[in-house]
């Protein structure tokens, strides 16, 4: 055997090594399969091995309600699954990898519940109005009467506090009619000879336009009198009117009434005399002023007595508590309230006593905690008070012409006692200059926070207007927004206020225009306007001095909520858009995402490029998606920037992105149509897919537990089959070189 040199040797195993590496690369390139599925439990305890395959049906394995499988993968863009979901391949084959897991997660319990309130009349019947929607804490079982803001106009809630709903979330609260009586009527009694009784006026209240009122409707005929006639009482257009009365006579018929025990045997001095009408067969025990102190009737209600004049009515001891108390009112410094210590009786042996027991609280006063007190074996202990607040209630004043027309910058607010319902004009301090009340005294509200009062112009010397005033408000009528204008006959023109020169607007208003209130005619801001013009408006409304005001009520815009965006895809040319791909319309904050177009009108993609993504010019931010991304609703709210109409529509303008097709060297290049270079992807991880390249971009690693693969190449399914046969040619073909070169026979 002839011997080699060194040279020789390395040469041929450099040889064979060049042919194996040249030929592995060919099973490498394998497109994946089959993807290994793990579905573990909180505690890391494997519950389910399958592998999935395009062709499999296999679904997540079943969970207790509250929990979801949560993956490995999803930054990958690989979903999370609920209990007996389908395990979907394509879906796992986002992250390209042979391996991925899915773990046994509780879902996040929700932080507020919605309940739904139905307003039912008392009866029962349903009422037809809106079901009102009020957001809860969600372990809430109770909410507040305070919460409903939409209590059917016209009624009123039967009951108000905490409304019980458990674990429900439609409860029905019932209401009623609110009864607003149009005329008020103050009946005066006298007697027969037309003297007229002290302290003896009753005001009753009748309906819109009544001219007469039955005499049932009388609640307070003075004690020891009648009226002299009953039925219907004519009032014509008055609101006052005389009823008379006389004294009642007094019964014939006197019964003594004797007090005896259960048993029978009677008690001592315990004898009442009652009087009955002349020929009563009977009286009710509420008659009865004289029970013996110490005692109470066994029965209640009517007693027969015939033609008696005396009878028998059984009595029991009042069982007495054996333990006194004395409660004393203090405030919360500890200081004694005068004439405040209230009597309380409880059982005997007893060391608390709750304070649901407790009659005599200070009037203007309410308890500083409720709940038991401790009292031990004292007798005696002090209760701590305070001052109870005292809601006003406002009610607001519109005075208007007695045609009914209202007089501008004419309300007056005033506060009143909670729960009032009337009041006297001569709380009224702001009824408007050179006018007068049409009529004075109490004022019916009832529930209501506003009313109007009618003034009548007091007679004046007629001024000629020189000048008018113009005032710039909210539709308010009290926050200003511009300073006063000013007219005259010799001014050329007065130009409204714009924009940029109103003030005291919040971020989300934006003034759109002028209404005047005089008329309601509309002005755009900036508009001029001439004295001329102006002046009919003005009318008589002119002081001492000829000077009219007229008010200027702003138009303003306020921001909306987004509901509807629809995305446009443009091109900029000859500088203006064309459309390239269909829009995409209706797309809410209930879809949880809309996929991002790669399907392009025909002709639309240059020559030489293909489409790798989209681009969003606002200003000068400019982001960029991937064909085919996923996009959230939220993520174009934020890049609108509040740039939506009023009815809460939006649209976004997306500009396509192109690439040069790869060339022989490899080199390839991105545009979008605005000829401006952008990233093919956008800040979020995105896989792009074209019809015939899958293209991966990744911006953090993989989890521990998975294996990345890598991208697909177009390779078949034979690329493993012809790698290994390559692999074993080369092997054959080195161990040839070998035997020629090295173990060459002489």
């Amino acid at each position: 055997m002839q011997k080699t040199n060194f040279k020789t040797r390395l040469l041929a195993l450099l040889t064979a090594a060049f042919m194996i590496v040249m030929c592995v690369p060919f099973a490498a390139f394998a497109a994946v399969e089959t993807i290994h599925v793990t579905f573990t439990d909180e505690n890391g305890q494997v519950v389910k091995n399958v592998d999935i395959t395009a062709s499999s049906n296999e679904k997540a394995p079943e969970l207790p309600d509250g929990f979801y499988w949560k993956t490995n993968l999803s930054n990958d863009g690989v979903s999370d699954l609920n209990s007996n979901d389908p395990i979907d391949f394509n879906d796992l084959a986002k992250a390209n990898c042979e391996y991925a897991g899915f773990e046994k997660t509780a879902k996040p319990a929700p932080a507020t519940k919605p309940v739904y309130v139905s307003y039912i009349l008392e009866s029962g019947a349903t009422l037809d109005a809106e079901i009102e929607k009020i957001e809860l804490k969600a372990d809430a079982t109770t909410f507040s009467t305070s919460l409903l803001k939409k209590v059917p106009a016209g009624y009123e809630l039967c009951e108000t506090g905490d409304v019980y709903i458990g674990t429900n979330d439609t409860v029905n609260v019932k209401v009623r009619e609110i009864k607003k009586p149009a005329k008020v009527v103050y009946v005066s009694y006298i007697l027969e000879s037309g003297e007229p009784l002290a302290n003896a006026t009753e005001q009753i209240e009748l309906e819109n336009g009544a001219t007469t009122f039955s005499t049932s409707l009388l609640k307070k005929v003075p004690a020891g009198y009648e009226l002299c006639e009953t039925g219907d009482v004519y009032i014509g257009t008055n609101d006052s009117v005389n009823v008379k009365v006389r004294e009642v006579k007094k019964p014939a018929k006197v019964v003594h009434v004797s007090y005896i025990l259960e048993s029978g045997k009677p008690l001592a001095n315990a004898i009442e005399k009652i009087e009955l009408e002349n020929g009563a067969t009977t009286f009710s025990t509420s008659l009865l002023k004289k029970v013996p102190a110490g005692y109470e009737l066994c029965e209640t209600g009517d007693v027969y007595i015939g033609t008696n004049d005396t009878v028998n009515v059984k009595v029991r001891e009042v069982k007495k508590p054996a333990k006194v108390v004395y409660v004393s009112y203090i405030l919360e410094s500890g200081k004694p309230l005068a004439n405040a210590i209230e009597k309380i009786e409880l059982e005997n042996g007893a060391t608390t006593f709750s304070t649901s027991v407790l009659k005599e609280v200070p009037a203007g006063y309410e308890l500083c905690e409720t709940g038991d007190v401790y009292i031990g074996t004292n007798d005696t202990v002090n209760v701590k008070v305070r001052e109870v607040k005292k809601p006003a209630k406002v009610v607001y004043v519109s005075y208007i012409l007695e045609n009914g027309e209202p007089l501008a910058n004419a309300i007056e607010k005033i506060e009143l006692e909670n729960g009032a319902t009337t009041f006297n004009t001569s709380v009224l301090k702001e009824v408007p200059a050179g006018y007068e009340l049409c009529e004075t005294g109490d004022v019916y509200i009832g529930e209501n926070d506003t009313v109007n009062v009618k003034v009548r112009e007091v007679k004046k010397p007629e001024v000629s207007l020189t000048k008018i005033k113009m005032i710039f408000t909210k539709a308010d009528g009290a926050t200003s927004v511009f300073a006063t204008g000013e007219l005259t006959a010799e001014s050329e023109w007065y130009v409204l206020p714009d924009a940029a020169g109103v003030i005291n607007l919040t971020a989300s208003e934006k003034l759109t225009g002028w209404t005047l209130f005089q008329n309601g005619a509309k002005y755009a801001a900036g508009e001029k306007v001439t004295f001329k013009s102006l002046k009919e408006l003005a009318g008589k409304n002119v002081d001492k001095d000829g000077v009219a005001y007229l008010n200027f009520y702003a138009d303003l815009k306020t921001d909306v909520e987004l509901k509807n965006i629809t995305i446009k895809y443009v091109e900029d040319k000859d500088g203006a858009q064309e459309d390239v791909a269909a829009p995409q319309n209706n797309f809410t904050a209930k879809d949880e995402f809309t996929i991002l177009t790669d399907n392009l009108y025909d002709g639309k993609v240059p020559a030489g490029k293909k489409l790798i993504g989209w681009q969003y010019k606002n200003g000068g931010n400019t982001t960029n998606f991937v064909k085919g991304e996923h996009v959230k609703f939220d993520t174009l709210k934020a890049l609108l920037n509040g740039n939506w109409d009023n009815e809460g529509n939006a649209w976004v303008t997306l500009t396509p992105v192109f690439q040069d097709v790869k060339s022989d060297n490899g080199n390839s290049s991105s545009s979008s149509s605005s000829n401006t270079s952008s990233s093919s992807s956008s800040s979020s991880n995105k896989t792009t897919t074209a019809s015939n390249e899958k293209q991966v971009v990744k911006a953090a690693a993989a989890p521990a537990n998975t294996t990345k693969v890598l991208p697909k190449t177009g390779a078949t399914n034979a690329a493993p089959l012809i790698g290994g046969s390559l692999a074993v040619v080369a092997l054959l073909m080195g161990y040839g070189v070998y035997g020629l070169v090295l173990r060459k026979k002489d």
